[in-house]
């Protein structure tokens, strides 16, 4: 059974619309100079509050919730004489072993972070290495033959 000829259509112009997106992305990269490219330290912030922003995000992430009340239960016995509790230790548990691994990312992240502004030559060629990428992967959508 073939697709409609207004929803290929439709789907064809999505394609090339985020194709010429991802081209007009990578144009805007290799065009950045490198004094655009300085990232401003802003004011000095506490350890805490990034970490306290993040929480209020997944917090506030119905995403979050849904994969909890959805995930968590099926691994709670059906007879199991406290269900509310074991699924709040699951979260528990789920919520420490995220940040077992999250921790470390961030913490990388930062540590990349001031070591690109202290090297802005190296921010000019990822600036410029990842607008050849975007154009081509723009190229590659736009002429992309549908199976």
């Amino acid at each position: 059974m073939g697709v409609p000829v207004a929803l290929d259509r439709r789907l064809l112009a999505l394609r090339l619309a985020g194709a010429a997106y991802l081209v007009y992305l990578g144009i805007q990269m290799l065009r950045s100079k490198n004094h655009e490219l300085a990232v401003s330290a802003g004011r000095p912030r506490s350890l805490w509050r990034p970490f306290l922003d993040g929480a209020l995000s997944n917090v506030s992430n119905p995403k979050i919730a849904v994969f909890y009340f959805a995930f968590l239960p099926q691994f709670v016995l059906p007879g199991a004489a406290h269900p509310t509790l074991s699924v709040f230790v699951l979260g528990l548990v789920f919520a420490g072993l995220t940040f077992l691994v999250k921790a470390p990312v961030g913490l990388g992240a930062g540590l990349l972070s001031g070591w690109l502004r202290s090297r802005p030559q190296v921010l000019a060629w990822l600036y410029r290495t990842s607008g050849t990428v975007l154009i081509g992967l723009g190229f590659k959508l736009a002429f992309e033959r549908r199976a």
